[in-house]
């Protein structure tokens, strides 16, 4: 499959996976749009992309705030055309026996609930223009739980269910 031109997605491009698979996918002529809430990372992405003579933006942003994924779609849509590639990466990962509520409900947003968003704003995009990929990154833990790693074995075991569906 040729990648050249296409546009990709990558969240949780600041640090882990992430900028990793936006530069694999750099360097085959995929244009990027990284986002993350770490700026200092989603800039060290762009500056390592550029270095290759490829082309990445960067979007800041906190995928909890799951109310604003519509329209940040919208303008990536608006603003650098059609999105060929969806790369739901982005996670977080915290021991349970140190967790808040808050942090809890953070986890799941960030793990399950934005995937899921995003791919519903995106989607109907795809159809519409008969191509398009969405890929979503879970982990083993997904389908075996971890001590004390619960709600991310617990988001993830929904991604990879979600996904299977």
């Amino acid at each position: 499959m040729n990648l050249a031109g296409k546009t990709a997605i990558v969240t949780g491009a600041s640090r882990g996976l992430g900028p990793y698979i936006a530069k694999t996918l750099a360097e085959k002529g995929v244009k990027i749009v990284a986002m993350a809430r770490d700026i200092e990372g989603l800039e060290k992405t762009k500056s390592d992309i550029q270095l290759s003579g490829q082309k990445c933006n960067i979007v800041s942003i906190d995928l909890t705030q799951i109310n604003k994924l519509e329209n940040l779609i919208k303008n990536i849509w608006d603003d650098f055309g059609p999105i060929d590639l969806l790369i739901n990466n982005a996670g977080i990962e915290k021991h349970f026996d140190h967790l808040s509520k808050d942090a809890i409900s953070n986890i799941i947003s960030t793990n399950l609930r934005a995937p899921l968003e995003l791919t519903r704003c995106i989607l109907p995009k795809m159809i519409n223009q008969k191509s398009g990929h969405i890929i979503n990154i879970s982990s083993l833990a997904g389908k075996k739980g971890v001590a004390y790693n619960s709600v991310y074995s617990a988001s993830k075991a929904g991604l990879l269910m979600w996904s299977d569906a």
